[in-house]
């Protein structure tokens, strides 16, 4: 994961030259919207540029807001590195620095990071553009909770091809305790569980969404193309000696048991219009999904229960 300069604080004015400095790289002659990037070991970051001149005035500066992705004449492409980029980051984990300045200013405002919500096509002034919508972190509401509503959070987790078979043996089949001689007191007169984890991190993205983790919370699993089972969390906590013990990765130190497990799950079409999301259909890292995004999931449904799982979860027997 990406770390981002030390000394750079949120509301700084900065030249070009400045921020090719913070951020050890060259924009050329001059500073595009979308600048997508990579460090030295290869880790993503994005960095974004908008101005007064153009069609954003002072609407970019706080809360939500539109940004029109790359491309100045005839219809954007999705497949453009700038708006490919942007729509990788709606479910990716790496971080977006969103500068913003006004008309014959020479320098840039950091207006802190920024969370890529969601895009559409949209047909404006005679040609098709990408409408991205997007949210400055440090604005984003607390959670569902803090408007009085019980909705539980969703997470979209995926599974890569090294990780399958572990699945497989912690959450697929309920992990027996009773195999290992001693335990970690997170684990202590349990005899067994389905237990699954995702390592630590310096994103801020994820860490916020491992924060928000709680149970009852609704789960999907992802693999090779689709959304394969899921479940509810129970319980979740952190402990290197957890992950050494179960998956020999002290890395996976952020545990979380699942309830409910089922493969009574909806296609990935399906997830990707209840969540309103649009754009490639993969889930490219650990995901909590937007609280705003599970509020409308809940208000066209009787519960996220029933929009994901059908009227009743049809879950596995403990084997």
């Amino acid at each position: 994961m990406y770390t981002p300069p030390e000394n750079l604080e949120s509301g700084a004015r900065l030249t070009q030259e400045e921020i090719e400095d913070a951020f050890d790289t060259d924009f050329g002659y001059y500073v595009k919207g979308i600048n997508p990037r990579r460090d030295d070991n290869d880790d993503r970051y994005l960095l974004l540029f908008a101005n007064e001149d153009g069609p954003y005035g002072d609407s970019v500066t706080h809360g939500k807001f539109e940004y029109i992705g790359e491309g100045l004449e005839g219809d954007q492409s999705e497949n453009s590195p700038g708006n490919s980029a942007l729509i990788d980051a709606v479910s990716s984990d790496f971080p977006v620095f969103f500068f913003y300045t006004q008309t014959e200013s020479t320098k840039w405002e950091y207006q802190d990071q920024v969370d890529v919500i969601g895009y559409q096509q949209e047909q404006r002034d005679g040609r098709q553009v990408l409408v991205f919508e997007i949210e400055h972190e440090n604005s984003s509401s607390e959670g569902i909770e803090n408007t009085g509503s019980t909705t539980h959070g969703l997470y979209l987790v995926p599974i890569s091809d090294y990780w399958r078979d572990k699945f497989r043996a912690s959450v697929e089949k309920p992990l027996d305790l009773q195999q290992y001689e001693d335990v970690p007191p997170e684990l202590s007169g349990i005899g067994q569980l389905r237990i699954w984890a995702t390592t630590e991190t310096d994103g801020d993205k994820k860490q916020s969404a491992i924060d928000k983790m709680e149970p009852g919370d609704y789960i999907l699993f992802y693999y090779d193309g689709e959304i394969f089972s899921g479940g509810r969390i129970r319980r979740s906590f952190e402990s290197s000696d957890v992950g050494e013990l179960i998956w020999s990765q002290p890395e996976s130190r952020h545990i979380y048991t699942i309830d409910d497990f089922t493969y009574n799950v909806p296609e990935i079409e399906r997830v990707w219009n209840m969540i309103g999301y649009d754009g490639r259909q993969v889930v490219q890292g650990f995901t909590r999904v937007a609280n705003e995004r599970v509020a409308n999931i809940t208000q066209e449904y009787d519960s996220l229960s029933s929009a994901l799982f059908g009227s009743k979860m049809e879950t596995l027997p403990d084997e």
